[in-house]
Formats: C-alpha cells, sequence, structure tokens
C-alpha cells in the first residue's frame, strides 16, 4: 500500500477542529523530504468537504507554505489540483500514505501561491 507514515496531533484549527502531522518514514531511497506548515486529514469526508477545510487551512499560511492534505476516495488528487489551480497555489506532489496503524491515505503537498 504506500509508504508508512506516524501521523500525530499537531494541535488545532480556530474552529477547534484537530490538525494532525503526517510524517513519512525514514525511506531508503533520495527522497526529498518538504517542510509542512500546516496538515489537515480530510479523511472520511466528501472530497468537496475536504477542499473547503484545506481553503480555510491556506488562508491562515504564509505564501510559500506548504499544507499537507491527508485525504481518501477516487477523484480526490483532482479535485485538490484543479482548486490549488484555480486560486493560484501549486499541487507539489500526490502519493499514497499510512499512519502507525496502517490507515491509508492520499497524502497532496499544497504551496500557497504569492496572490492569495
Amino acid at each position: 500500500m504506500g509508504a508508512p507514515a506516524t501521523v500525530t496531533e499537531a494541535g488545532s484549527l480556530p474552529s477547534g477542529e484537530p490538525v494532525w502531522r503526517a510524517r513519512p518514514a525514514p525511506a531508503s531511497g533520495a527522497r526529498t523530504q518538504v517542510e509542512t506548515a500546516a496538515t489537515v486529514d480530510a479523511r472520511g469526508q466528501q472530497r468537496e468537504a475536504g477542499v473547503v477545510r484545506a481553503m480555510r487551512a491556506v488562508t491562515r499560511l504564509r505564501p510559500g507554505d506548504v499544507l499537507e492534505v491527508l485525504a481518501e476516495g477516487p477523484g480526490t488528487p483532482a479535485a485538490f489540483a484543479r482548486w490549488a489551480d484555480r486560486a493560484g497555489h501549486q499541487l507539489l506532489g500526490v502519493e499514497r500514505a499510512a499512519d502507525g496503524t496502517g490507515r491509508p491515505a492520499i497524502r497532496m503537498l499544497i504551496r500557497k501561491g504569492a496572490q492569495s
């Protein structure tokens, strides 16, 4: 299934929703690590709800910061890619991941654009 990762709680949003941070397990290959400023765990939610949560989270970031989104379901990467492109953000990568308990996720890294 994807690369093993550890998911830990990293605080909460102003609305009280928890923010989760996923860290990939050390890989044997030369994989580039990206420092993330925030994480949204949208697993178990509809695609649209996950995109809305990401939209809200990215507004609190500085231009150039990277938002990590954990989601699931077919069509999810395309939905996030469309939103990121329209909003002036950059989708840096999409990969399959799993947390410490083996729960699968689609991990997306989105760099906030300068205009929003």
